[in-house]
């Protein structure tokens, strides 16, 4: 671009990047440093008591703006090419000192500022003739004076900038406002300018993945449609492994904004976090090119700690609010663990694996597995598990405790039904119990069935008597059985005989003897024939084929019964050593008896007495059974076992 500077242009220092011709005032954009170096442009300007004629005055404020450093270092540079020409200005005029006095002073607000418009008047030198009054009465100009009168004008926008940038106000001049004013030529007072606010920026945050992390106390909507009320919809949030938890959502900058003098004004910081103190146990931190994750690393329960935020995922649930319709609803877990610090309440039902209850449990406990530990008491309910053991350190009262699987251990039993594998009580009264092995150190007035009863001291109340019942093993079953294999291994000898008789009338035969013995003696390679020997074997051979293969096939059928017969004798060997190892294992000790107690035999299997009713083994075990099977409690100790 050709440049034709006029002489005055000198006083404005240097001005490289300014560009005038007979189109206008031009900035080259390749050239301009930033939007200060502009700035200090229009400073030297208007100073030096000129304006900026025919201003553009939004590209004006794009260029004491829009290049400043602070915006330049912004995010927002990436869309800013400086590249090409910008006209700002027709020309750059000289701003004469009374036409700069008809601008007020503005009125300064908070990042805006107003201004009275009203008519302006400006003095003005004119000549006026001297009249010199004749004798005739007519007057004759003998002269001028100049005289300075006030005269009507106007204000102009392309002024107003420059005066205002003199008084403090270089950006963010309402141009519609200002012009609007001017034209109307009255009293107004009128914002004239505002401040471009800072953006602020965002925050860096944090992003729930799905809806997992929160606990849903709505009721449960089965696959059906139908509402169940006793279960919650999520009251502990399960996760699998690799899962996506939360995501952090990084922080923005703001974009800086632009005070009236024309500078930056840079947006607060945002605030940021460290993603790493929030990750718990059975959680990492995962990073991408983009985005962070905080994610699972086991299957298992999510627990937010309120008081650190700590996220973490645990093989174990631990409760603090009870067990009630209010608070959970029924529990169904499918966890490794599960730890209650409050009471679970009546009708309330807990199912998982390996159950822990701080408080006293009024409800029902069951569990897949492990091991059901109640801390306080079992009063009404209920605690079963089908494959594992059951503690309970207080008192069980009116309650059913069934471990068929496993040991149950327990401190102090009242009314209560108990049925496992193995049973320890320290003390029971009135209670019905029954499993393979008891151990009992004071039992009254209860009603007791096992293969082996220990009992260190048993005796009655209230005139109800302790009923002991020795379960014997159903030996009878597996005489039977032992008959029957007997008589099956007394017709396979029968079968066998008939068959060994069919197969030596068929090996009679004088070709067929002299055969086999040939035959076996090549295969045990103890001869060896010539080929006329070989020739004469063949023909022998396809003579006797038929009797051969029948032959085979009785002595396979031999060999089947054989095999059976071994088998039966191997099944009733192991029948009778079980029989004798179970009939071992029975056994009675009572270390001290007082009161009435009744013990007598019961010839039943302690897995078909596991599926009574509760109703029908009270009947069972409170029956004395007949007078054969009934033994006298004498002598302390008192030990019985089988002879």
């Amino acid at each position: 671009m050709k440049t034709n500077h006029p002489p005055f242009f000198k006083h404005f220092g240097d001005a490289h990047f300014i560009k005038m011709d007979g189109q206008g005032v031009h900035v080259d954009l390749s050239t301009l440093d930033s939007s200060t170096q502009f700035c200090d442009f229009i400073e030297r300007v208007v100073t030096a008591g000129y304006y900026l004629n025919e201003i553009d005055y939004p590209a004006f404020l794009e260029l004491i703006s829009r290049y400043a450093p602070e915006i330049l270092a912004t995010r927002a540079s990436v869309s800013l090419q400086k590249i090409g020409v910008v006209r700002f200005a027709g020309s750059i005029q000289l701003f004469p000192p009374e036409r700069s006095a008809l601008y007020r002073n503005p009125f300064l607000a908070d990042e805006s500022a107003e201004y009275l418009f009203e008519p302006v008047m400006m003095e003005k030198t004119i000549s006026v003739p001297i009249y010199e009054k004749l004798e005739d009465g007519t007057e004759n100009a003998i002269g001028l004076e100049e005289k300075v009168v006030q005269v009507k004008t106007t204000l102009n926008f392309d002024e107003f900038v420059a005066a205002m940038w003199l008084k403090g106000i270089r950006f963010g001049i309402d141009e519609a406002a200002v012009r609007s004013a001017i034209a109307d030529g009255r009293f107004a007072r009128i914002a004239v300018a505002h401040a471009l606010p800072a953006t602020p920026g965002t925050n860096a945050d944090l992003q729930e993945i799905g809806s997992k992390l929160h606990r849903d106390d709505a009721p449960l909507k089965l696959p059906n449609g139908a509402i169940d009320l006793r279960h919650f919809g999520n009251r502990f949030p399960q996760v699998k492994a690799g899962e996506r938890l939360m995501q952090k959502i990084p922080c923005t900058p703001g974009q800086p904004g632009i005070s009236l003098m024309a500078r930056p004004t840079l947006p607060p910081p945002p605030e940021d976090f460290d993603l790493a103190p929030l990750a718990g146990d059975g959680t990492a931190i995962v990073k991408t090119t983009k985005d962070e994750f905080l994610v699972a690393n086991i299957d298992g329960f999510l627990n937010v700690d309120a008081a650190s935020n700590r996220i973490s995922v645990t093989e174990k649930i631990i409760n603090y609010s009870g067990v009630s319709l209010r608070t959970t609803g029924d529990i169904a877990l499918k966890g490794e663990h599960f730890e209650e610090h409050g009471e679970v309440q009546e009708k309330r039902v807990v199912k998982g694996k390996n159950i822990t209850v701080m408080a006293d449990v009024f409800g029902e406990v069951e569990s897949q597995g492990g091991t059901i530990q109640l801390k306080q008491n079992l009063v009404g309910g209920a605690a079963s598990n089908i494959d594992g053991d059951i503690h309970i350190a207080g008192l069980t009262s009116n309650a059913t405790v069934i471990a068929k699987k496993g040991r149950i251990v327990l401190s102090r039993a009242e009314n209560a039904v108990i049925v496992g594998q193995a049973v320890e009580i320290d003390i029971a009264a009135n209670c019905c119990i029954l499993a393979e092995s008891i151990s009992i150190n004071s039992a009254l007035s209860c009603m007791i069935g096992a293969t082996q009863i220990r009992i260190g001291h048993v005796g009655s109340r209230r005139n109800t008597p302790t009923m002991l019942s020795i379960v014997l093993p159903d030996l009878a079953s597996a005489s039977a059985r032992i008959a029957e294999m007997r008589l099956r291994s007394t017709e396979i000898t029968s079968d066998i005989a008939a068959l060994r008789t069919q197969y030596d009338a068929l090996i009679a035969d004088a070709d067929v003897r002299n055969y086999l013995i040939v035959a076996g003696k090549i295969q045990r390679k103890e001869l060896t024939l010539n080929d006329a020997q070989k020739d004469n074997l063949v023909k022998v051979k396809q003579r006797i084929t038929p009797t051969l293969a029948s032959a085979t096939n009785i002595n396979q059928q031999i060999q089947v019964l054989i095999a059976e017969q071994n088998q039966l004798v191997h099944r009733a060997s192991v029948l009778r050593q079980q029989s004798t190892q179970a009939m071992n294992t029975v056994s009675c000790q009572i270390d001290q008896s007082a009161g009435e107690v009744h013990l007598r035999k019961l010839r039943a299997s302690v897995g078909i007495l596991f599926e009574l009713s509760t109703r029908d083994l009270r009947q069972l075990l409170g029956d004395p059974g007949l007078p054969d099977d009934r033994l006298s409690v004498s002598g302390e100790p008192f030990i019985w076992r089988p002879a």
